[in-house]
């Protein structure tokens, strides 16, 4: 999970620019997009803790992992038009916000884990697994947009972007982002811990209290 979200955050932080110059024709649009875009992301911090509360740690990520599917999927109506994209966009971008607060909590949850299952919380090598998959994912983010350019032979120089280099974009702006909140969804169906916790928690309490 932490390897995919960081992937989303690096194409986020690496993409926009190739989308405002030679989908929308225009540069300085990036900086009202990256304006506007503070929005949702104040949002979701404000937001994270009390719908956190409300549906508990996974199913909160569940439901931003797919508003941004759907956002993403109803770009592809309309990839071309700035203002339809740029509200979509802001759905994306609150998307990322509760898997940025949340992913040290579903760490310690599999801390917890190790606990109940091995005796031993492996704490250091947990922290470090999740750290290292954090880098990982904001180096690949970044570089992908470098191999999607290459693979369509991308001209910086050219008057219009050629078709190939048009598909190059919308993939690392729209298609890639979809596949991975689709992952992300998928994934955090699968983490079952959080329900199971309390169980593991008495389990663990109940071997420390017979040592």
């Amino acid at each position: 999970l932490g390897l995919a979200a960081n992937i989303t955050y690096g194409l986020a932080n690496s993409a926009g620019t190739y989308y405002a110059k030679w989908i929308y024709g225009n540069d300085n649009l990036v900086g009202i997009q990256g304006a506007v875009g503070l929005i949702p992301t104040v949002l979701g911090f404000a937001l994270v803790g009390p719908l956190t509360k409300f549906l508990g740690v996974t199913k909160t990520l569940r439901v931003s992992f797919f508003i941004g599917m759907a956002a993403n999927v109803l770009r592809l109506i309309n990839p071309y038009d700035f203002v339809y994209n740029t509200v979509l966009g802001c759905f994306s971008s609150f998307a990322n916000i509760p898997m940025m607060c949340l992913l040290g909590v579903l760490t310690a949850m599999a801390i917890d884990y190790n606990e109940y299952k091995f005796s031993n919380r492996m704490l250091a090598t947990s922290q470090s697994a999740s750290g290292f998959g954090s880098k990982v994912g904001s180096g690949l983010g970044t570089s992908m947009v470098a191999w999607c350019l290459a693979i369509a032979a991308y001209n910086p120089d050219a008057a219009t972007a050629s078709p190939a280099t048009v598909q190059a974009i919308f993939t690392f702006n729209i298609y890639v982002p979809l596949a991975l909140f689709a992952l992300m969804f998928v994934l955090s169906i699968l983490f079952d811990l959080e329900k199971r916790l309390p169980a593991i928690h008495e389990e663990i309490a109940k071997r420390k209290s017979a040592r």
